[in-house]
């Protein structure tokens, strides 16, 4: 057995001398955009997978499994890397972390609700809202100034949402309010993931904890609303393979892009995600949005583009030459 854990931890030392090689040789700007990239296509897999076991088992199971899944793999990463330290959670980020769980647990408890309702790739439109709550946050909980820019694409991105929810029924209604209420959440989540990070929580740890956190809180809502469904094996796979590249990859590289590139320039690549989306979920769903749905998402991106690239803006501005 210390054999086994030996050979483990010996490749993936020579892992990380090859990674650190590679990295020696790309601006740390360019390793934060190709992080940043990586993350927003492994997202993809999040809304494929959960549409197809959400059908099965209810968005509310799901999420309990997925989450623990994605705190297996992380803590797995971790001892197998030779991180065992960071599998540790510091006592100093235990209420940190735990709000992060709870307020992480609300966001994805409606998120996951929307994509059971309707076209994951509709969802994806929806959720690029998040700058909008980001904004608003901003404004009024740090005081931070709202410039012309960044108001013309807030009410762009509303018009592109009102064009896609626009006769398309009660579902697609319910769904958008449930995406705005995921996103505000969502919101409040990165605020807290960042202060973690600040105060030095490693960002994969931050990743598995956050994980942890959200199947229990979801956990203990399922259990007292008597909503748990047994999966399937098949289903049971599905979230495994899933979860891997969702709450575990997915979130390590994005937590990892805003340390080389900073939230606004990560913001531009994790906004063009439903652009990445629409053909993995033809391929595996076989949907398609409308045409007047896919022009208001349009619609929604360049105007969450123009508001970020504001923000940008005023960050480059800030920073000095």
């Amino acid at each position: 057995m210390k054999g086994a854990t030996e050979v483990a931890g010996s490749r993936a030392g020579v892992l990380h001398r090859w990674q650190e090689r590679v990295r020696a040789w790309i601006p740390p700007a360019l390793w934060g955009y190709a992080l940043a990239i990586a993350g927003t296509a492994c997202l993809c897999v999040t809304y494929v997978v959960s549409k197809i076991v959400v059908r099965e088992i209810g968005s509310e199971t799901f999420n309990v499994v997925w989450f623990a899944f994605g705190f297996l793999i992380t803590m797995g990463y971790l001892l197998l890397s030779g991180q065992k330290e960071q599998a540790r959670l510091k006592r100093q980020y235990w209420g940190q972390v735990a709000l992060l769980g709870l307020v992480n647990a609300i966001s994805m408890g409606a998120f996951f609700k929307a994509i059971e309702l309707i076209d994951p790739v509709l969802v994806s439109f929806f959720f690029r809202l998040e700058i909008v709550t980001s904004v608003l946050a901003g404004v009024f909980l740090l005081g931070e100034r709202l410039g012309a820019r960044e108001l013309g694409g807030m009410i762009l991105a509303i018009v592109g949402a009102a064009l896609i929810t626009y006769a398309s029924g009660q579902v697609v209604v319910t769904a958008f309010l449930l995406v705005v209420f995921s996103a505000a959440f969502y919101t409040c989540s990165w605020l807290v993931a960042r202060s973690c990070m600040a105060d030095g929580c490693s960002p994969t740890a931050l990743a598995g904890f956050r994980a942890l956190g959200t199947s229990l809180f979801l956990g203990l809502y399922v259990l007292a609303t008597g909503r748990w469904h047994p999966p399937s094996l098949q289903a049971v796979l599905w979230m495994l393979g899933g979860a891997f590249f969702g709450p575990f990859l997915a979130n390590s590289l994005n937590y990892r892009a805003i340390m080389h590139i900073g939230v606004a320039r990560m913001s531009i690549i994790r906004n063009a995600q439903p652009l990445f989306l629409i053909p993995v979920a033809y391929l595996f769903l076989g949907t398609v949005p409308g045409l007047r749905q896919l022009a208001g998402g349009l619609v929604v991106l360049v105007g969450v583009l123009l508001v970020v690239s504001a923000r940008l803006r005023a960050v480059q501005g800030a920073s000095g030459p």
